[in-house]
């Protein structure tokens, strides 16, 4: 784990952009920005070792080879792109995220295409833990259904409805789930086609994916690689 990218410089960046942010900060008092600069400071700080302790874990635990790395221009700024969000996210599923992207862009084979994975770590850093849950479940939905032991008995419905029982939501959620699926439909991840109230068997609307190319990239992207071996 030694040749992946010390953490002190990604602190350093997201230490001063903490900093800079400061004089917006409706206090009084220089002593109060800098309780509020060091609280800030610490706190990524804290974020960011647990992540790179997390993520040496997981190089370990997968034999993956990150020497032939060190040189990789790409894989460096991808390294320090999910370091510098993992600094600034305590959410867990975030976290987890953004260490599997590393570990996927960290394999051996062709990988994505250039501008992938600073995209896809941009997406992760705006989202919430929920729009993971719910691209997902999109990927796949039956695998979904099935892993969470949903029933599935009912004689029809439609892709919001069981959208929302995916979620573990009633009806009162519907206007939350749209926000959600706004969200991935402009980051072009899904279709708008999860909203289309038509009704029809529950078998056939959980076969198949609902996610687009980029999202099914996506999914794949942040979920923990196979083993090597």
């Amino acid at each position: 784990m030694d040749s992946i990218p010390r953490e002190s410089k990604t602190v350093a960046a997201t230490a001063y952009v903490g900093e800079a942010l400061l004089p917006a900060i409706p206090v009084v008092g220089s002593s109060i920005a800098y309780v509020f600069g060091r609280a800030i400071h610490r706190k990524q700080e804290e974020n960011l070792r647990s992540w790179l302790e997390d993520l040496k874990g997981k190089v370990d635990e997968l034999e993956v080879e990150v020497g032939r790395l060190a040189d990789d221009a790409d894989f460096n700024e991808t390294f320090n792109a999910a370091a510098a969000a993992a600094g600034r996210t305590a959410h867990q599923a975030k976290l987890v995220a953004l260490r599997n992207a590393v570990l996927n862009s960290a394999m051996p084979g062709p990988g994505l295409e250039n501008d992938y994975p600073l995209r896809f770590i941009r997406i992760i850093e705006e989202m919430v833990p929920d729009h993971l849950r719910l691209l997902t479940y999109a990927d796949d939905p039956m695998d979904w259904f099935t892993s969470q032991n949903l029933d599935t008995s009912m004689p029809s419905a439609s892709r919001p409805s069981l959208a929302l029982k995916a979620m573990g939501w009633d009806s009162a959620q519907r206007d939350r789930l749209a926000r959600l699926v706004e969200d991935l439909v402009a980051w072009r991840l899904v279709g708008t086609s999860m909203l289309k109230p038509t009704n029809g068997s529950v078998s056939g609307l959980l076969d198949g994916r609902q996610t687009t190319s980029d999202g099914h990239l996506f999914t794949q992207y942040v979920h923990e690689p196979e083993p090597l071996s």
